[in-house]
């Protein structure tokens, strides 16, 4: 990477001085011309744009922030605030961090870990890297060396050796382990000798993992704990007698419900005896017993309410592996009712839960990612949730995947998934997924385009008292929608949505209930032009509909006509859903759109005539500017109708980003979209 001239100008930047200089970054001390004040100005790659692009909009008091970005002459150039704070380097060379400020700069470093987590970035952390503020001695990282994010171990393990070297004030070499001393504690220096490792039994997998640890931890004096005395007298043997035969009686009976195989008592019919009982099993490490103490500490039974006892046994059941304590302690978390709420704890616990297989769990993570209402929205991940929940049978999950499919801002969209999973509600008698794939038939999305069974599954969704379903309904017999028109009929379902509270469906109804106006023939009326439309052979006339000119594009509804070709198009970039080679020629068989068969899977040559169709009147073209079609844009194509016949199962499509382009892939395993196309 070429260095920059100091006293050069770039832009409206005048280069004073080089601050830092690597093979991968350059840092200037520059003064901005607009601005009239000095700012930093760095170096990079162009390959790290989409990186630093992220950056821009990731707020965080331990990250310099980037106020802008630009390309020159293939380098990338981020310009930031230039701050007075010094150097850790030079900080630690008369400095000190105390054993307070090493855990307030781990908290905000771990929970800005998290963060960048969150938008798949992490950096490594090199002490040329970091500064001090003055003021609050927050280590603050000037984004140098930002990569991608790879593992949480990794950044557990980054973060332990910055610790280490606040706290010895030497970099860490691989074997050397921190001893406690005056200064540090033990609890510290064990803190970060498992973020590095050294014990690999007791290393942390995971930054959630380790930030509860952190919040958990509670610091006491060995010494300050006195043993609990007795005070029954010791000269009466008698009374020892009683005693020991008790607690005898009391070990018996907790030996036997540990021991035994019977149905553990709900803890609301449980009495004093049974309570005993179950303190015996939850101390010796009974997973159930100790779920069940939680339920009694927290509602009250035989014991008094104890929120903190509460918490303790459900922690304690959780850890011995207890699937529906994992699952209570991530409601608890994310609900905050008995105890402080806390989205990550809650993550935690759902993960935990979900990696032993609860669908429960795994739906809540998908609609804490979903929602994106404590965490950043996180589609991707919502999704991987709800499908892992649906392979369980999670019937909520069904119908949740498929309006993800269906109206996802992101890259997402999916017709043909959308359509499946809403399908798989049907069996459930859900109204939610008869009113959904009833939509889908109606429009053609991810399926052949069928008014009957449109109608029949509004009808079952409106007699399931689904109120959207009952407007849909009245308006297909109000004004003869793939039937007769039927005004009793649909005053009838206009009437239930309305009782519902639907406004359309009551604004329908008064519509229904208008008298019909008198129609004044004029004594010379225009004939209207018909046009002719030849389809599969056969021939049509009807009516052209309303259309609407876009210049050499005009949209006729359900599809655009272009002038220059005299071509129709799918108007629909993504109606059909991802699709290979063979599924793409049967879908544009059957193909019923605008009234019109006979559509066909387009040429290369054709699709080239109209790319990208980003302006109106097509719609939903998933087109990108990116070069490359490997990783997360490889799908945005369109199948031609040619085989690539020197290569057995391969066919051409056009790639629809960048400049675009034919190329050649499997037919039967790459899965595209398919845009129709009708002479």
């Amino acid at each position: 990477m070429k260095t920059l001239t100091p006293h050069s100008q770039l832009e409206d930047y005048f280069i004073n001085a080089v601050i830092h200089s690597n093979d991968e970054s350059n840092l200037y001390k520059v003064e901005d011309f607009k601005l009239d004040k000095s700012v930093l100005l760095s170096q990079y790659n162009v390959s790290k744009k989409d990186m630093y692009e992220k950056l821009l909009y990731f707020k965080h008091p331990n990250i310099i922030g980037i106020d802008k970005i630009f390309e020159k002459n293939q380098q990338l150039y981020t310009i930031s605030k230039l701050s007075n704070d010094i150097k850790l380097e030079k900080y630690l060379l008369s400095n000190s961090f105390s054993e307070s400020e090493i855990n307030t700069n781990l908290n905000s470093m771990l929970d800005m870990m998290i963060q960048l987590k969150n938008i798949e970035l992490s950096f490594n952390i090199k002490i040329d890297n970091l500064v001090v503020n003055r003021d609050k001695n927050i280590l603050l990282d000037n984004a140098l060396n930002l990569i991608n994010y790879s593992n949480d171990e990794q950044m557990i393990y980054e973060l332990g050796t910055l610790m280490y070297l606040l706290i010895t004030k030497e970099i860490y070499k691989g074997t050397d382990e921190l001893k406690p001393s005056q200064k540090y504690s033990r609890a510290l220096c064990g803190l970060v000798n498992r973020m590095l490792g050294i014990n690999s039994n007791k290393k942390f997998k995971t930054l959630t993992e380790l930030k509860i640890l952190i919040q958990q931890s509670v610091k006491f004096d060995e010494n300050s704990c006195e043993p609990i005395v007795c005070e029954q007298s010791a000269n009466n043997p008698f009374s020892k007698f009683l005693s020991l035969m008790a607690v005898l009686l009391i070990i018996s009976a907790g030996l036997y419900v540990v021991l035994s195989d019977k149905k553990i008592l709900k803890p609301s019919e449980m009495g004093l005896v049974q309570s005993i009982q179950f303190h015996i099993a939850g101390y010796m490490n009974k997973s159930k017993a100790q779920y069940a103490l939680g339920e009694m500490y927290e509602k009250g039974y035989v014991v008094d309410v104890d929120l903190k006892e509460s918490l303790s046994w459900y922690e304690k059941s959780a850890n011995n592996d207890n699937v529906y304590a994992k699952l209570y302690l991530g409601y608890l978390y994310q609900q905050g009712e008995i105890v402080p709420k806390d989205i990550y704890k809650a993550i935690y616990w759902y993960e935990e839960a979900a990696k032993d297989g609860s669908e429960y769990a795994q739906y809540n993570l998908g609609q804490i990612y979903y929602k994106g209402s404590d965490v950043q929205k996180d589609i991707q991940k919502a999704i991987k949730w709800f499908e892992l929940a649906a392979r369980q049978d999670y019937k909520k999950s069904y119908y949740i995947l498929g309006l993800l499919y269906l109206n996802s801002d992101g890259d997402e969209i999916d017709y043909k998934k959308s359509f499946d999973y809403f399908s798989k509600g049907l069996d459930s008698n859900d109204s939610y997924s008869q009113m959904a794939v009833a939509y889908m038939y109606q429009n053609g999305y991810g399926v052949i385009k069928d008014s009957k069974k449109a109608i029949s599954l509004y009808e079952e969704a409106a007699k399931n008292s689904h109120k959207v379903a009952q407007y849909n309904l009245a308006r297909v017999y109000h004004y003869g929608k793939g039937v007769k028109v039927d005004k009793k009929k649909a005053r009838y379902w206009y009437t239930l949505a309305s009782k519902q509270g639907y406004k359309e469906a009551v604004e329908g109804l008064k519509k229904l209930n208008q008298k019909p106006k008198k129609k004044y023939v004029k004594k010379k009326p225009k004939v209207q032009e018909t046009q002719t439309y030849y389809t599969s052979g056969a021939k049509k006339e009807y009516e052209e509909p309303k259309s609407i000119s876009y210049g050499r594009f005009i949209d006729r509804g359900e599809f655009v006509e272009d002038t220059k070709s005299g071509l129709f198009w799918q108007k629909d970039g993504r109606q059909s859903g991802r699709l290979n080679f063979y599924q793409a020629k049967e879908y544009a068989n059957n193909l019923y759109l605008g009234g019109v068969t006979g559509w066909r899977v387009p040429t290369a040559k054709e699709l080239e005539t109209i790319f990208p169709a980003l302006d109106e009147p097509f719609i939903n073209t998933p087109y990108t500017d990116k070069r490359c079609c490997k990783g997360p844009y490889e799908w945005r194509s369109y199948w031609t109708s040619e085989l690539d016949n020197s290569m057995k199962d391969y066919a051409y499509l056009y790639h629809w980003h960048g400049d675009g382009g034919r190329n050649n892939c499997y037919a039967s395993k790459n899965y595209v979209y398919v845009r129709c196309v009708h002479d």
